[in-house]
């Protein structure tokens, strides 16, 4: 998955166009950054677990690169490699990996959809 182009969407938002479909990052709080990838060209604004993502006060931070990007809140930085897409997560303050994600593959699978016959579900 090469990374095309990027583009900040908002203060807490950026997508991202790959060879392969789209990624759409937000910032839900300053440790948490929610990653989106679809074929689509937009991104759902429902959600199969019926959480609601209304968006945020925290910043996305986005530094671009030859090689990669850095994309970034006050306490988590992510480092996309822009020819593989692959994702590396650190701690801001001091750089310790968190996480090194492998190669992403997109492949669109049905969601089960369950009734509550009318009632509210218990999350």
């Amino acid at each position: 998955m090469k990374i095309q182009d990027c583009q900040k969407i908002s203060k807490s938002r950026i997508q991202l166009r790959t060879d392969k479909g789209r990624l759409f990052l937000s910032a839900e709080t300053d440790n948490i950054i929610r990653c989106v990838y679809t074929g689509r060209e937009r991104e759902s604004s429902v959600s199969p677990l019926q959480i609601s993502h209304t968006g945020s006060d925290c910043s996305l931070n986005l530094v671009e690169r030859e090689s990669d990007l850095e994309i970034s809140t006050n306490l988590l930085a992510l480092r996309i490699d822009r020819a593989d897409g692959r994702f590396t997560w650190t701690r801001k303050k001091d750089s310790v990996s968190l996480l090194q994600e492998g190669e992403k593959e997109l492949t669109e699978i049905p969601v089960m959809k369950y009734s509550t016959c009318g009632e509210k579900p218990v999350i």
